[in-house]
């Protein structure tokens, strides 16, 4: 069984540049993992106010939300400029922060091609986020230490 870190790694060392920093969050804003290099993304008081305690349990609250209403197809995004953020829960209680940046050739692009890009990145690192627990069948957090 692998851990939250050892997941997170494998998004970062697969096939692609989709994710270049990410974490693993419960849903009272306390960070669980982390991999990758967020001083290698612009904006890094966007990144670091989106990983505070008060914004991870605002974007687990929002995603718990999306679930109950049942607009679960997929994860929540965020991006500015370059920057892409997919956001979503991965199991009970743990919500996944993956940041990631359009490529360069990309960015001088028009409005429509950029808003494509967002999409079908949102969808292809939530789908590799799934496929990495459901290979690394990574147990939740214990909860009873003493148990």
């Amino acid at each position: 069984m692998l851990g939250h870190n050892e997941i997170l790694e494998s998004l970062l060392t697969a096939d692609s540049d989709d994710v270049c920093y990410a974490v693993v969050a419960k849903s009272t804003g306390e960070l669980v993992a982390q991999a990758g290099n967020k001083e290698c993304l612009p904006y890094p008081g966007m990144v670091e106010a989106a990983l505070s305690p008060e914004n991870i349990v605002a974007r687990y609250e929002e995603c718990e939300h999306n679930i109950a209403a049942n607009m679960a197809a997929l994860p929540r995004g965020y991006a500015r400029d370059r920057i892409s953020v997919v956001i979503g829960i991965v199991q009970p209680d743990l919500l996944v922060v993956s940041f990631g940046q359009m490529p360069d050739t990309l960015s001088v692009a028009n409005a429509d091609v950029k808003v494509a890009w967002y999409w079908a990145h949102r969808r292809r690192v939530w789908a590799a986020v799934e496929a990495a627990y459901a290979e690394g069948a990574c147990a939740p957090p214990p909860t009873d230490l003493c148990g």
